[in-house]
């Protein structure tokens, strides 16, 4: 069990990747709650660094802070190659609490706009929302009218969500920061798929393989 709140990154090769697809369609039933809360308050929604990565607004011409660290992923067409991060904030248990709410160009990237919200957990506010099944309570979390984090997963009650979203927010700012990357499923795969060709054809398995070595200290 960890000693103190952390914060870890996972690396995205493939935007087929199912942990990918998860994250996605977590964050558009979050994009939604987020919708039918201002309509419901008549309040706008906050705008996204980037609409295209993390849209929580319909608009598509920037919000404010663009440029803040989360970039458009590479790659083409769905299904395609890509090479991406998210970060996610897990408790002493090692559940995890928040993630990021944006899809960031790398891991460094990630990493880099996490520091800055470390630093920013005392303006980060804290937004309620309902999930797409009844009973189902969320949150995020905007700075300067800007959505960066949310929940990880939906609570039963209001008020253990706000407690969780208290938690978060706070454990933010004192929380370690993994200095490696998880590799997401696909990306196992793919450097054992490697690993296994390097071995059948006499190459020494030991060799480097696809999306291994990127970004901060990546593991196999």
């Amino acid at each position: 069990m960890a000693s103190t709140p952390y914060i870890a990154f996972t690396e995205f090769v493939s935007r087929a990747d199912r942990a990918l697809t998860g994250w996605s369609g977590f964050r558009e039933h979050v994009r939604s709650g987020a919708r039918a809360m201002a309509e419901l308050t008549g309040e706008p929604l906050p705008r996204s660094l980037d609409p295209r990565l993390a849209p929580l607004t319909a608009d598509t011409g920037g919000g404010a802070g663009a440029g803040a660290g989360a970039g458009a992923a590479s790659g083409g067409a769905a299904g395609g190659p890509i090479t991406a991060g998210i970060w996610r904030l897990l408790a002493l248990n090692n559940r995890e609490i928040a993630r990021s709410l944006f899809l960031y160009e790398s891991v460094g990237a990630a990493s880099a706009h996490v520091r800055k919200l470390q630093q920013s957990e005392a303006d980060l506010e804290v937004h309620l929302i309902r999930g797409p099944v009844s009973m189902q309570h969320g949150w995020y979390a905007t700075l300067n009218s800007v959505a960066v984090m949310s929940c990880g997963r939906w609570y039963p009650a209001a008020g253990l969500c706000h407690e969780s979203a208290s938690y978060s927010v706070t454990a933010l700012r004192t929380a370690q920061v993994a200095s490696d990357v998880a590799p997401s499923a696909a990306r196992k795969l793919t450097a054992r798929a490697a690993a296994h060709v390097r071995t059948r054809d006499g190459v020494g398995a030991s060799a480097g393989g696809p999306g291994v070595g990127v970004g901060v200290g990546a593991k196999t």
